[in-house]
Protein backbone atom coordinates (compact mmCIF):
# COMPACT_ATOMS: atom_id res chain seq x y z
CA UNK A 1 0.00 0.00 0.00
CA UNK A 2 3.22 1.95 0.15
CA UNK A 3 2.81 3.29 -3.68
CA UNK A 4 -1.08 5.10 -2.82
CA UNK A 5 0.86 7.71 0.29
CA UNK A 6 1.06 10.76 -1.02
CA UNK A 7 4.85 11.71 -2.03
CA UNK A 8 6.45 14.00 -4.70
CA UNK A 9 6.42 10.40 -6.85
CA UNK A 10 2.61 8.73 -7.12
CA UNK A 11 -0.90 10.19 -8.07
CA UNK A 12 -3.39 10.75 -5.37
CA UNK A 13 -6.92 11.42 -5.76
CA UNK A 14 -9.54 12.40 -3.54
CA UNK A 15 -13.51 12.47 -4.00
CA UNK A 16 -16.02 13.73 -1.71
CA UNK A 17 -19.88 13.48 -2.25
CA UNK A 18 -22.07 14.28 0.45
CA UNK A 19 -25.66 15.65 1.01
CA UNK A 20 -27.51 18.63 3.03
CA UNK A 21 -31.28 19.24 2.85
CA UNK A 22 -30.97 21.89 0.50
CA UNK A 23 -28.56 20.41 -2.28
CA UNK A 24 -26.45 17.53 -2.86
CA UNK A 25 -22.51 18.59 -3.09
CA UNK A 26 -19.68 16.71 -5.19
CA UNK A 27 -16.17 17.52 -4.61
CA UNK A 28 -13.30 16.31 -6.28
CA UNK A 29 -9.87 16.90 -5.82
CA UNK A 30 -6.34 15.80 -7.47
CA UNK A 31 -2.95 16.09 -7.15
CA UNK A 32 -0.42 15.61 -9.77
CA UNK A 33 3.06 14.72 -9.32
CA UNK A 34 5.33 13.45 -11.83
CA UNK A 35 6.08 9.94 -13.06
CA UNK A 36 9.01 7.79 -10.63
CA UNK A 37 10.21 6.05 -14.26
CA UNK A 38 10.76 8.92 -16.11
CA UNK A 39 13.91 10.31 -16.44
CA UNK A 40 15.05 13.05 -14.09
CA UNK A 41 16.89 15.54 -16.83
CA UNK A 42 13.11 15.02 -18.36
CA UNK A 43 11.06 16.08 -14.87
CA UNK A 44 13.39 18.40 -13.45
CA UNK A 45 11.24 21.45 -14.81
CA UNK A 46 7.84 19.63 -13.10
CA UNK A 47 9.67 18.89 -9.57
CA UNK A 48 8.08 20.46 -6.65
CA UNK A 49 4.98 21.82 -8.89
CA UNK A 50 1.36 20.33 -7.90
CA UNK A 51 -2.05 21.14 -9.72
CA UNK A 52 -5.08 20.98 -7.48
CA UNK A 53 -8.67 21.05 -8.98
CA UNK A 54 -11.71 21.39 -6.82
CA UNK A 55 -15.33 20.37 -8.40
CA UNK A 56 -18.36 21.47 -6.82
CA UNK A 57 -21.47 20.16 -7.90
CA UNK A 58 -24.98 21.73 -6.19
CA UNK A 59 -28.75 20.84 -6.83
CA UNK A 60 -30.62 23.67 -7.26
CA UNK A 61 -32.37 25.56 -4.59
CA UNK A 62 -35.86 24.89 -3.83
CA UNK A 63 -37.90 28.55 -4.14
CA UNK A 64 -41.75 29.31 -3.65
CA UNK A 65 -42.84 31.11 -6.98
CA UNK A 66 -45.44 33.49 -7.47
CA UNK A 67 -48.76 32.79 -6.93
CA UNK A 68 -48.28 29.24 -5.37
CA UNK A 69 -50.00 28.08 -2.09
CA UNK A 70 -47.43 25.65 -2.17
CA UNK A 71 -44.08 26.40 -0.40
CA UNK A 72 -40.77 25.74 -2.28
CA UNK A 73 -42.69 24.24 -5.44
CA UNK A 74 -40.06 25.22 -8.21
CA UNK A 75 -35.95 25.11 -7.94
CA UNK A 76 -33.53 27.18 -9.05
CA UNK A 77 -30.74 25.83 -11.61
CA UNK A 78 -28.04 23.72 -10.22
CA UNK A 79 -24.37 24.75 -9.87
CA UNK A 80 -21.21 23.86 -10.63
CA UNK A 81 -17.82 25.21 -10.37
CA UNK A 82 -14.35 24.51 -10.68
CA UNK A 83 -11.24 25.79 -8.84
CA UNK A 84 -8.01 25.41 -9.61
CA UNK A 85 -4.61 25.84 -7.27
CA UNK A 86 -1.25 25.59 -9.18
CA UNK A 87 2.01 25.52 -6.60
CA UNK A 88 5.43 25.55 -6.89
CA UNK A 89 7.54 24.51 -3.92
CA UNK A 90 11.17 25.79 -3.33
CA UNK A 91 13.26 24.25 -0.24
CA UNK A 92 15.15 26.77 0.72
CA UNK A 93 18.08 25.88 3.77
CA UNK A 94 17.19 23.41 7.08
CA UNK A 95 14.05 22.79 7.05
CA UNK A 96 12.46 26.18 5.41
CA UNK A 97 10.83 25.99 2.73
CA UNK A 98 8.98 28.57 0.52
CA UNK A 99 5.37 27.69 -1.39
CA UNK A 100 4.74 30.19 -4.38
CA UNK A 101 0.57 29.80 -5.42
CA UNK A 102 -1.49 30.94 -7.85
CA UNK A 103 -5.63 30.30 -7.34
CA UNK A 104 -8.21 30.58 -9.74
CA UNK A 105 -11.70 30.28 -8.47
CA UNK A 106 -14.59 29.96 -10.72
CA UNK A 107 -11.79 28.50 -13.62
CA UNK A 108 -14.34 27.97 -16.29
CA UNK A 109 -16.34 31.88 -15.49
CA UNK A 110 -19.85 29.72 -15.33
CA UNK A 111 -22.55 32.10 -14.40
CA UNK A 112 -24.26 30.33 -11.62
CA UNK A 113 -27.66 31.56 -10.02
CA UNK A 114 -27.47 32.22 -6.46
CA UNK A 115 -31.35 33.56 -6.12
CA UNK A 116 -33.65 35.07 -7.89
CA UNK A 117 -34.85 38.65 -8.01
CA UNK A 118 -38.22 38.21 -7.66
CA UNK A 119 -40.33 35.18 -8.36
CA UNK A 120 -42.93 37.13 -10.10
CA UNK A 121 -40.92 39.04 -12.21
CA UNK A 122 -39.07 35.89 -13.13
CA UNK A 123 -42.46 34.09 -13.95
CA UNK A 124 -42.84 37.25 -16.25
CA UNK A 125 -40.22 38.05 -18.05
CA UNK A 126 -38.02 34.33 -17.65
CA UNK A 127 -35.13 36.56 -15.99
CA UNK A 128 -33.30 35.54 -12.80
CA UNK A 129 -31.84 39.17 -12.03
CA UNK A 130 -35.42 41.22 -13.03
CA UNK A 131 -36.45 42.79 -9.71
CA UNK A 132 -39.27 44.69 -11.02
CA UNK A 133 -40.77 46.98 -13.60
CA UNK A 134 -40.10 50.25 -13.89
CA UNK A 135 -44.09 51.61 -14.46
CA UNK A 136 -42.84 55.22 -15.46
CA UNK A 137 -40.17 54.20 -18.19
CA UNK A 138 -41.22 50.67 -18.65
CA UNK A 139 -37.68 49.50 -18.25
CA UNK A 140 -36.44 46.42 -16.53
CA UNK A 141 -34.73 46.94 -12.97
CA UNK A 142 -32.05 44.14 -12.37
CA UNK A 143 -30.13 43.15 -9.53
CA UNK A 144 -26.21 41.88 -10.79
CA UNK A 145 -25.92 40.17 -6.92
CA UNK A 146 -28.04 37.22 -8.81
CA UNK A 147 -25.30 35.25 -10.31
CA UNK A 148 -22.16 34.21 -8.35
CA UNK A 149 -18.76 35.75 -8.51
CA UNK A 150 -16.85 35.92 -12.16
CA UNK A 151 -13.57 34.40 -12.25
CA UNK A 152 -10.88 35.04 -9.67
CA UNK A 153 -6.95 35.00 -9.75
CA UNK A 154 -5.11 34.95 -6.78
CA UNK A 155 -1.50 34.71 -6.29
CA UNK A 156 0.34 34.33 -3.11
CA UNK A 157 3.63 32.95 -1.13
CA UNK A 158 3.70 31.00 1.89
CA UNK A 159 7.06 29.69 3.76
CA UNK A 160 6.78 27.18 6.06
CA UNK A 161 9.16 26.54 8.94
Amino acid sequence: MERWKFSSKVFGLGVLLYFSPKSVFFKFATRWFPDPKAPDDIMEPLANWRANFQVKYGSGLPYTSSGSDVVNDARLPSKLNVDLRLNKRIPLPGTVSMDFFIDVYNLFDRKNVDWIGGSYSYLVTGEYSVIRLREDTGELVRNPQTLNEERQFRFGLAVQF
